[in-house]
């Protein structure tokens, strides 16, 4: 029993011992080892002890520790050294439109060729392999193309309009001219009908030499058609009295702007240029306008032979013309005229009947012959008078017939159109120039090389929406035009404020840049130099339409006789001119109130804006640069592009156009010289020489203004309360911030590598992508007055040291050419 006991007690023992349950009559012999441990061991292993880490871990633990202490010293470093805008934030262009310009830019450039070997390239080579099946094509023919697909939305998305209406012009323009079947069954008995009403064509037999006379033919061929066999008329808008004052870049009074002056220029030949008449007889252009003058005459009834000796008839008529205005030089906005009155012309010019076709162009001005008229030269027009006088009637009514129907060939049937059409091809063929050999330091000595094929006609909905471009331009720019993009891109409401404020901004800029430029040309006399300041100061933006267009007074007072019918596209053509010439006359005629008068100066701003579309233009007589709506779209331009693309596509233009307005103020005494030394560079034909050299000197001028403004304006880092009022624009919020803070947003995606001058350059240089033939190359200063985009830019990147050293190309050393520009 007492063995049983004792093994009882052992094994509940065992099992207090086991379970942690210790009698508190037995000493606790571990606390007692495990005190006298800590005190032997040092903190570190204390700790380790007290969460449980093994001495295995103690050497991670440690490195670990030193790691982060190491970390922890590199943040600290870095935050530091950090600039004041990381580059991750500086890298937020992920707006639409701000990724649409960024691919746009991608794709159109060839990043991986060598700058320096080869700009052009770099530049536009992508830009070329997309286009490569369009044999003429340029960056500016893409936004016309845009805008022209802008309009033909907006006339779709119109409301159906009362007749007269705005509506009602637009669609009924546009649907006319869609009207082919019309068209064709109409054929050419239009034309035809005019032609008889003005005493028939002698090449087709239908003329009574007894009845023909000149003064009445001519006065109602110019009056009522539009046509301009001798002379061309227009308005300008200020009194004829202010002529020497527009060229000395005087104050004009306000009274003087509220009236217009009559205006005589030579007219428009066959040819695109008087020049092109002295090639010889078998020269490819010579050959196709023949050819032209000779199909169409035949398929309007003349027979083979007449209509061949009409051809020739009526082309060595035209090169006597063209004689006759050579000593006259080049035309242009510069040309400086003589006043003269009606009277005074008549007595050195009789045979010339300008008072008859002037007084029945406008019989409601009251035209005198003591009224006075702009004339670009009297000695001109007393050769004219005696090139009439030693005419027969048979040539000078044939050659007036001719450019009645010149005029309205494109409206006719399909025959005639494809006519012309071939006509207008083969200025571009190869053959027609021989490429002049000019100096081997000439940067313009290489030309691209491709092949000229016969492209298909336009789409017949393009044709028809330039038609009502071209007829109707005051009112679609007049327009409300909440179009969707082209794109796709859902656009804020807000923007079209935004990127108004923006392009005022950028003109502001682009005006102090220019201003700069003036003052610091050593070339230029104290006198010259603070009129040129001066006017700069004055000249004011304007965008789209002016504000006094807006009012419905305005479309009722000039738009109540255009008379546009349905389906009749022809006589909508006739109406079109009709309207032209009304508005010309309702600039002749004085205002009755203060009102009128600024609808009337509002309205003359409006014509001249529209005639050349998405073109920035001086208006000299209010001293405006206008600036068209279209301009503000995208992909061209939008408020969220960085500020190099929006300098480069719009800041460039406006410099143009300012330096444009003070070009004969600066350059007033060394002009021919400069152009004499500037002329070395540039392998380009006699005819309009002067102009094309002009243009690209103003062309230069401007990029070096707007790469100097861009970099101000990133170098200046700080703002008055001043400028930082005005020099704001807006979040996508809609809240103001200033200008250094939108400038975050400066890189794009893709381009990021790219400073704002690099940006610049690319963005710069691709607004002159182009594609054309050499023969068009050198034809472009013959009709456009300014040398091919492709010939400006290389003269661009041999003397602009800003667009070189932007890439870190060398620069080449030419001779510089002394000029106040």
């Amino acid at each position: 029993r007492f063995f049983l006991i004792m093994s009882a007690d052992s094994k509940k023992l065992n099992m207090e011992i086991s379970t942690g349950e210790i009698s508190p009559c037995l000493p606790d012999e571990s606390n007692s080892s495990s005190a006298e441990n800590s005190k032997k061991k040092p903190v570190f292993d204390k700790y380790l002890s007290r969460f449980s880490y093994t001495k295995r871990g103690k050497l991670s633990l440690l490195i670990l520790a030193i790691l982060c202490l190491v970390l922890f010293v590199v943040v600290v470093a870095l935050a530091g050294a950090w600039p004041r805008w990381p580059r991750f934030i500086g890298n937020t262009c992920d707006k639409p439109s701000c990724l649409i310009a960024s691919a746009q830019m991608l794709q159109s450039a060839e990043l991986s060729s060598g700058v320096c070997q080869d700009p052009w390239i770099w530049a536009c080579g992508g830009w070329e392999d997309n286009n490569i099946a369009k044999a003429i094509w340029s960056y500016k023919d893409e936004l016309d193309y845009k805008e022209t697909i802008r309009v033909r939305a907006l006339i779709s998305s119109l409301p159906a309009g009362l007749p007269g209406s705005s509506e009602w012009i637009l669609t009924e323009l546009y649907n006319s001219c869609a009207a082919t079947d019309n068209i064709e069954a109409e054929s050419d008995l239009p034309l035809k009908k005019i032609i008889r009403d003005l005493d028939g064509w002698q090449v087709l037999r239908n003329w009574s030499l007894m009845r023909w006379e000149l003064r009445t033919a001519l006065a109602r061929i110019q009056s009522r058609y539009g046509a301009r066999p001798y002379f061309d008329v227009s308005v300008r808008q200020g009194s004829c009295n202010s002529g020497q004052i527009f060229n000395n870049f005087q104050t004009v009074s306000e009274t003087d702007l509220l009236v217009g002056c009559i205006v005589l220029n030579p007219p428009k030949l066959g040819l695109p240029h008087r020049d092109l008449y002295y090639k010889p007889s078998d020269h490819p252009i010579t050959l196709a306008y023949k050819r032209l003058l000779r199909d169409v005459t035949t398929m309007l009834g003349a027979t083979s032979t007449d209509a061949s000796q009409f051809s020739d008839d009526v082309y060595y008529y035209e090169r006597r013309l063209a004689e006759t205005a050579a000593s006259l030089g080049d035309i242009d906005g510069d040309t400086k005229y003589e006043s003269v009155t009606l009277q005074q012309l008549q007595s050195a010019a009789p045979q010339l009947p300008v008072y008859d076709v002037i007084t029945s162009m406008f019989p409601r001005a009251k035209i005198k012959l003591s009224t006075q008229i702009l004339i670009p030269s009297l000695k001109y027009t007393r050769r004219l008078s005696e090139l009439i006088s030693t005419s027969d009637r048979g040539p000078i009514n044939n050659y007036m017939m001719w450019t009645l129907t010149l005029k309205y060939l494109p409206y006719l049937s399909s025959a005639y159109r494809l006519a012309y059409r071939d006509f207008q091809q083969s200025l571009t063929i190869p053959g027609p120039f021989k490429s002049e050999t000019n100096s081997q330091n000439s940067p313009l000595n290489y030309h691209r090389s491709y092949p000229t094929v016969a492209e298909p006609p336009a789409p017949r909905w393009y044709e028809c929406a330039k038609v009502v471009r071209n007829w109707a331009g005051p009112i679609l720019e007049n327009q409300e035009m909440e179009v969707e993009s082209v794109s796709g891109v859902d656009l804020d409401k807000s923007e079209p404020t935004r990127g108004k404020e923006r392009a005022r901004w950028i003109f502001a800029k682009m005006r102090d840049a220019v201003i700069d430029s003036v003052l610091k040309s050593l070339d230029v006399s104290g006198e010259r130099q603070r009129e040129a300041v001066r006017k700069l100061k004055t000249t004011t933006l304007q965008i789209g339409a002016p504000a006094e267009t807006h009012v419905n007074t305005y479309r009722e007072r000039f738009y109540k006789d255009f008379a546009v019918l349905r389906n009749a596209f022809f006589e909508n053509a006739l109406a079109a001119t009709e309207q032209k010439r009304a508005i010309m006359e309702n600039s002749l005629i004085a205002p009755s109130t203060g009102t009128q008068g600024s609808h009337d100066s509002a309205v003359a701003m409006l014509e001249f804006m529209v005639k050349i579309p998405l073109n920035v233009r001086f208006y000299e007589p209010q001293r405006v640069i206008t600036l068209p709506l279209a301009m503000l779209q995208q992909p061209h331009f939008h408020i969220d592009h960085p500020l190099s693309l929006q300098v480069a596509r719009l800041g460039v233009p406006i410099c143009e156009a300012l330096f444009m307005s003070v070009f004969n103020i600066l350059a007033d005494n060394d002009t021919d010289t400069f152009l004499q030394c500037f002329s070395r560079h540039i392998p380009i034909e006699a005819g309009r020489r002067g102009v094309a050299l002009k243009s690209a000197a103003i062309h230069l001028a401007a990029v070096r203004s707007a790469s100097s403004a861009l970099t101000k304006i990133q170098s200046q880092t700080e703002y008055d309360s001043h400028t930082a009022e005005n020099d704001s624009t807006y979040d996508i919020n809609n809240n103001r911030i200033t200008y250094y803070e939108s400038q975050r947003k400066e890189f794009q995606h893709g381009l990021g590598d790219m400073n704002f001058k690099q940006l610049f350059t690319l963005a710069y240089a691709q607004t002159m992508c182009s594609k054309t033939t050499p023969e068009m190359d050198q034809l472009s200063p013959l009709v456009k007055g300014r040398l091919s985009d492709h010939d400006l830019f290389m003269l661009s990147w041999s003397r602009v040291k800003d667009l070189r050293k932007s890439v870190g190309c060398k620069l080449p050393d030419y001779d510089s050419c002394p000029s106040s520009l």
